[in-house]
């Protein structure tokens, strides 16, 4: 089977490439799979080719992007449309943001997290839930509270300066190796929370051996988080203190209960139904 992807990230692009032939779009694919973006050249030529050729598309609209105008033409050619969000557009079906779940945990014990809670999100829109969650932890002084972002605006910086948070010029790649945190929140917009959005952060978080903390408005994802939901301030410091001891057990507590609760969020299983939907 051929498959032409556009705009996927190379973690799910790998995971297709063992099921499927990936292949551009002038090798007449059986179906294509597109992360929805705007003023994507490609995109079009895989959405026309589909049309024209009534073959199988897939578009994904993880950060809800298209209009009423494009998903209404979209629906009439027989898209199959895809979003994030649990309980949102009545034309979508759920598909949560993906990352690879780890067969064995990797953890190193000698390596420092000096920064007890931290943020690295672009706070547009998340102003007054991360006040909610990482001013009180700051104002006690005894903590580590740091919020990293390169392209921080003036009028952001001086906000969360005003929360006692020290703010960092760089970049916020936790991949980098340069920010060891032990806590940070799963901050969302107030419809983000309403919708059930799964943010792909999560496993970003997981994946650096830091510990994702659930806001308690983030109803929908409680049975995965169970005691990393957060319901006020005691909850974080509680945490902060017993890191060294519970760190890794929390980190795989989590990946267990979104395997067996969310497995459509792992990469092999999206892979998986992207090809059915291509037979």
């Amino acid at each position: 089977m051929k498959i032409t992807l556009n705009n996927v990230d190379s973690l799910l692009e790998e995971e297709l490439e063992k099921i499927c032939d990936v292949v551009p779009i002038n090798e007449n694919p059986d179906g294509c799979f597109v992360k929805w973006a705007e003023s994507n050249h490609e995109q079009i030529k895989c959405i026309k080719y589909c049309i024209d050729k009534h073959k199988p598309l897939i578009i994904f609209d993880g950060d809800q992007l298209m209009t009423d105008d494009e998903v209404t033409f979209l629906m009439g050619h027989g898209v199959f449309l895809w979003e994030p969000y649990l309980n949102d557009r009545t034309l979508f079906s759920y598909q949560p943001n993906w990352g690879k779940i780890p067969i064995d945990i990797p953890w190193d014990f000698e390596k420092a997290h000096p920064i007890d809670f931290g943020c690295v999100l672009p706070l547009k829109g998340l102003l007054p839930t991360f006040e909610k969650y990482y001013h009180p932890i700051s104002v006690t002084g005894e903590y580590n509270v740091s919020y990293f972002n390169e392209n921080i605006s003036d009028v952001i910086r001086k906000k969360v300066s005003d929360m006692g948070v020290s703010v960092f010029d760089t970049s916020n790649s936790l991949s980098s190796g340069k920010i060891n945190m032990k806590f940070s929140m799963v901050l969302c917009t107030n419809h983000q929370y309403k919708t059930g959005y799964f943010p792909s952060h999560i496993f970003e978080l997981l994946e650096n051996g830091v510990v994702p903390l659930l806001p308690e408005e983030h109803k929908w994802y409680y049975s995965i988080f169970q005691e990393m939901v957060i319901k006020n301030s005691f909850d974080i410091e509680f945490l902060i203190k017993t890191y060294d001891n519970i760190g890794y057990g929390l980190i795989h507590q989590i990946y267990q209960s979104i395997d067996k609760y969310l497995p459509e969020s792992n990469v092999v299983n999206v892979a998986k139904r992207i090809k059915s939907f291509m037979s």
